[in-house]
């Protein structure tokens, strides 16, 4: 611990590149943003288990890592009080193998939480406002694309969540403003790994799980 301690690490250095894009069209009803990055790494930080220990892990420095994508978003009010939106990202990611400082093997690495491609679908429409309160709606689509594929152990299947929600705001009372709202959560109730391990003595894979389906109510006050 105290030679660990002593010869520490070096420092992680990151060139990066970024071209980007915004713009709006239709009299702001239409709003576009992308990018295009491009990231090198040296030295990048890396954390390697320490033999024998369940979570234990120490820093070295590997070789050269490499990072790449494109995101596109696009926002649209296409009549009053509808919004829409759309996104869009591709990841290309890239770590050199690496020779383990503890077994002298030489190991697969990669960033761990970088999916190739992830999108998501967005629909909203608020109501014309009553003597009430005022009345919004929302649901949304989201793709998260598989991980750590060359792993047998720590790979992600790749999943998709539909999350909804209805509010009813703006609810005068009591000095101030009321809210209550349903929504759900993952209402397909589609299984996917949130986290994995290969590192505990008792099995060669472990899986923590995402949350299921699940529903609620909201109610919130503001006050002025």
């Amino acid at each position: 611990e105290e030679e660990a301690f002593n010869n520490g690490f070096k420092e992680e250095k990151l060139r990066a590149a970024e071209i980007g894009f915004k713009g709006e069209a239709l009299d702001r009803r239409v709003r576009m943003n992308t990018a295009i990055f491009y990231q090198k790494f040296s030295d990048f930080q890396y954390n390697f288990q320490i033999p024998g220990t369940i979570g234990a892990t120490r820093v070295f420095n590997i070789d050269n890592g490499e990072m790449s994508g494109i995101e596109v978003e696009v926002m649209a009010m296409p009549t009053t009080g509808l919004l829409l939106q759309a996104s869009y990202a591709y990841l290309d990611s890239e770590l050199d193998d690496v020779d383990n400082p503890f077994t002298g093997q030489v190991e697969s690495a990669s960033f761990g939480s970088a999916p190739k491609n992830t999108y998501s679908l967005v629909a909203g429409y608020t109501f014309p406002a009553t003597s009430v309160g005022v009345v919004n709606a929302n649901a949304s689509y989201n793709f998260v694309d598989k991980r750590q594929t060359d792993s047998d152990t720590l790979y992600r299947d790749a999943y998709d969540l539909i999350n909804a929600r209805i509010a009813l705001s703006e609810i005068p009372g009591l000095g101030g403003q009321w809210e209550i709202a349903a929504w759900g959560k993952n209402l397909t109730d589609n299984n996917y790994e949130a986290f994995t391990m290969d590192n505990l003595p008792q099995a060669s894979r472990a899986v923590i799980w995402g949350d299921g389906r699940s529903y609620g109510v909201d109610i919130t006050y503001r006050f002025f």
